[in-house]
């Protein structure tokens, strides 16, 4: 991959919605040798889609996390029970781990009550199948742009923080265009209004406003990592005293390969996501992690090896 083509990858990483006028200028290319790259860049699997990064605390809405794994099953099974979990509208973001989970769900919905009508199906239908059922609630996340594709020596990290905020009044004029936005954040604004059926000029107003009021808070870029030679890492950390988060928020912001840092109410102290681009750089973030917490207690280590659904929406 060339320097084109990965600053293709590191603009729309900051905002995936940005106009080919203005990606093209930024990475020195014509529009047209732009638009053929980018093209090719959907085409071979590279960039798997895009989608606005919502604040869903600002909508009312709980964020779940939830881990499992399998026990007892086959291939067969195990492909059963993803498909049935892809269907269910509770399930805004799915992917197969690797490490002592398997089954990795995302879940924003609009009450508790939602949530445990979820996993009461889930235990009903598959409970002898799968393992261990962690559940975790998200209360804010970091976003970070990838600087690791970033090919100027300028340091340009951009970090985006969503949750714990308070919430907004939306209609189902918003609700509509967020849901049209969902599935790809580069959509024209013509084709949201033929979707929604809303006039063309009160969706843009719309989602002027949605973006001024950081409702959506940005718009993120979903890449298939094989791609480029990256791999996908959760570390969920349990340090060996009170941690200084400020002080580690500023150690994943001077990481390249720091993509997320969740905070949830849960068992760990810090939940830091990577896309490293080896075992020498995992080994290499660990140290720095303990030398910082001074000693580590616990850390999980899970590998994301595959999504099967993003939507990242709620109710």
């Amino acid at each position: 991959m060339d320097k084109k083509t990965k600053r293709i990858l590191y603009e729309l990483s900051k905002d995936s919605r940005l106009s080919l006028k203005k990606l093209s200028k930024k990475i020195g290319l014509s529009e047209s040798a732009t638009s053929y790259r980018l093209k090719s860049l959907y085409e071979e699997g590279t960039i798997i889609g895009t989608a606005p990064i919502i604040d869903h605390s600002k909508l009312g809405h709980i964020v779940y996390r939830v881990y499992s794994n399998f026990l007892g099953t086959s291939p067969e099974k195990e492909t059963e029970i993803f498909k049935w979990l892809k269907k269910q509208e509770e399930v805004s973001v799915l992917a197969i781990g690797q490490g002592r989970y398997e089954i990795l769900i995302m879940s924003v919905v609009g009450s508790h009550r939602k949530f445990h009508e979820f996993v009461k199906r889930f235990k009903a239908k598959y409970r002898k199948y799968i393992g261990e059922l962690e559940t975790f609630t998200y209360l804010k996340t970091y976003h970070f742009s990838r600087d690791y594709l970033n090919v100027n020596n300028k340091k340009e990290r951009q970090v985006i923080i969503t949750g714990e905020s308070e919430e907004i009044k939306v209609d189902q004029v918003d609700k509509k265009i967020l849901k049209s936005l969902g599935t790809d954040a580069r959509k024209s604004l013509l084709k949201i209004s033929e979707e929604t059926r809303i006039p063309i000029r009160t969706v843009a107003n719309r989602l002027t406003n949605l973006e001024k009021k950081k409702i959506i808070a940005g718009y993120a870029l979903n890449i298939d990592l094989s791609k480029i030679g990256r791999e996908y890492f959760k570390l969920n950390i349990i340090g060996n005293q009170n941690i200084d988060y400020d002080s580690l928020i500023k150690i994943a912001t001077q990481m390249d390969s720091s993509i997320y840092v969740d905070e949830t109410i849960g068992k760990y102290d810090f939940e830091l996501n990577i896309e490293s681009e080896g075992q020498k750089e995992l080994n290499k973030i660990i140290k720095t992690l303990k030398e910082e917490m001074k000693g580590i207690r616990e850390m999980e280590i899970l590998q994301v090896e595959k999504y099967i659904k993003l939507t990242y929406l709620g109710d």
